[in-house]
């Protein structure tokens, strides 16, 4: 059994038709256009997609002028982690209690509740105005 993959496209106005139908026809005669013939099964939906416009309001973004690089006040302790066959040590710091400006020096975990960064060693992490945390090379 083989299968191909075929996007037909639909307006908005015929979303009020019933759709399936119109779909179906809609495949057939693109086949019969591509392949110079129509299938003899049943046609079959493997997926849909739908595009949407509109105005949204502008996402404000959380920001503060960066201050001083000292994190100690986010850090909460060390961990051995495991790296080109030797255990090292790394500072463990809470990315809740970041704040612009903030340096990290690798090796180091930065933890929060959806996400885990690793700062690699010779990499420093500097929290920006906006909170992202952007990792360089020392």
């Amino acid at each position: 059994r083989q299968g191909y993959e075929m996007p037909i496209a639909i307006s908005e106005a015929e979303f009020e038709q019933d759709l399936i139908p119109l779909l179906v026809q809609r495949f057939n005669e693109l086949h019969d256009r591509t392949y110079g013939f129509m299938l003899d099964s049943n046609v079959e939906i493997v997926n849909l997609r739908a595009v949407g416009i509109g105005r949204v309001t502008k996402v404000e973004l959380p920001e503060a002028e960066p201050g001083d690089a000292d994190a100690s006040s986010a850090y909460t302790g060390d961990h051995q982690i495991y790296r080109h066959g030797e255990w090292i040590t790394a500072k463990l710091y809470d990315r809740n209690k970041l704040r612009p400006g903030m340096q990290i020096e690798g090796p180091a975990i930065i933890t929060e509740v959806d996400s885990t960064t690793v700062v690699l060693p010779h990499h420093t992490a500097t929290v920006d105005r906006y909170f992202n945390l952007l990792i360089n090379r020392s």
